[in-house]
């Protein structure tokens, strides 16, 4: 048996359509994934409401 750690947050979320349409959506205007976190964290653009979970789940999705 493996001791490897498997982080469950993937497999216990949603499916992210919404936020992963988004996500694509800005990546079209930016180009850049880096400037879609930047964009996403600096403005809240998942509506979370902590920035751990927003940290998260953009890191997910993208």
């Amino acid at each position: 048996m493996s001791n490897d750690r498997y982080s469950m947050s993937f497999t216990t979320g949603s499916l992210f359509h919404r936020e992963s349409v988004k996500l694509a959506a800005l990546y079209l205007d930016l180009g850049d994934w880096n400037s879609v976190r930047d964009k996403v964290i600096a403005e809240n653009l998942l509506q979370t409401r902590t920035l751990n979970t927003l940290k998260r789940v953009c890191r997910e999705v993208v």
